[in-house]
């Protein structure tokens, strides 16, 4: 059975859940243009859907992610160091995070940058790091 969805059976004002995550659509050209590869992609991807929407930050480490992953623990640090490096058209990178933190520690916070935050549709800054992880 197929349910339409009209915009009268949706309620835009108060969303049941947010069960949705903010991918722009620019991203593609970022990869297209070679400024992110696809391990960088699939990184950035995962961290956009399990940050915060109201923080764009995720509590996680090299390690948690590549065992959600099925990934190389290794690479998947790679990839998270890279994401933090400026680049044409991404000044700051695409995530912050302490670079000091390695494979021994626990779950560290991620920011994931220009993210647009839910309710206020702002997006977040470096400012944003969480103040107890500095």
């Amino acid at each position: 059975m197929v349910r339409l969805v009209t915009s009268e059976s949706v309620n835009l004002e108060k969303p049941q859940k947010l069960n949705y995550a903010p991918l722009l659509r620019g991203l593609k050209d970022h990869v297209i243009d070679g400024r992110m590869n696809a391990e960088e992609f699939t990184i950035f991807v995962w961290l956009v859907l399990t940050a915060n929407p109201f923080t764009g930050v995720v509590y996680t480490n090299a390690k948690i992610i590549a065992g959600q992953m099925n990934k190389n623990a290794a690479s998947v640090k790679r990839a998270l160091k890279s994401l933090t490096k400026a680049r044409h058209g991404v000044p700051d990178g695409y995530i912050y995070y302490d670079g000091n933190r390695g494979f021994g520690g626990g779950a560290y916070p991620i920011l994931v940058l220009k993210y647009p935050r839910a309710k206020t549709g702002s997006r977040t800054t470096m400012k944003d790091y969480p103040q107890e992880a500095r």
